[in-house]
């Protein structure tokens, strides 16, 4: 039953009741272990945008990998909610139990939550990069 939680896609049984599996999507595809590749690279992008954010303002491509692994994250998550859609919403029609709300409202807030942090994500990214433009536009020499 261990195996049938993936937090990585906010799925706490969901996904084993909703599609009878027995363990993870992701061992499923390829046994886990692209899974760990893609943990080790989005982890990594994202202490980079840590440090892109709160010590190294200035370089804005510094911003790049996580904006590409978290767009990548939340379009995934986009087409695992779309490919389960129908099995979720014949599961939301029968008898649900407190445990199957329980997991249904973990992913739905998770797959919300990720979804407003790419929001928030992109429109910082814009928002540096527009300032940055300002200032180098005003320290630009002009040519008469």
């Amino acid at each position: 039953m261990f195996l049938a939680y993936d937090i990585i896609i906010f799925d706490y049984g969901l996904m084993h009741r909703i599609l009878g599996t027995s363990e993870c999507i992701a061992n499923y595809l390829d046994g886990g272990f692209m899974r760990s590749v893609w943990c080790l690279s989005h982890t990594s992008s994202l202490f980079l945008l840590l440090i892109a954010l709160f010590f190294l303002i200035k370089p804005i491509w510094l911003l790049w990998p996580a904006l590409l692994m978290q767009s990548s994250y939340a379009l995934g998550l986009a087409v695992l909610t779309m490919a389960t859609a129908p099995k979720m919403l014949d599961a939301l029609s029968g008898k649900v139990d407190t445990e199957f709300g329980t997991a249904f409202t973990v992913y739905l807030m998770g797959f919300t939550s990720n979804w407003l942090f790419t929001f928030v994500l992109w429109h910082h990214y814009w928002y540096v990069e527009e300032k940055l433009k300002v200032i180098s536009s005003k320290n630009a020499p002009t040519i008469l």
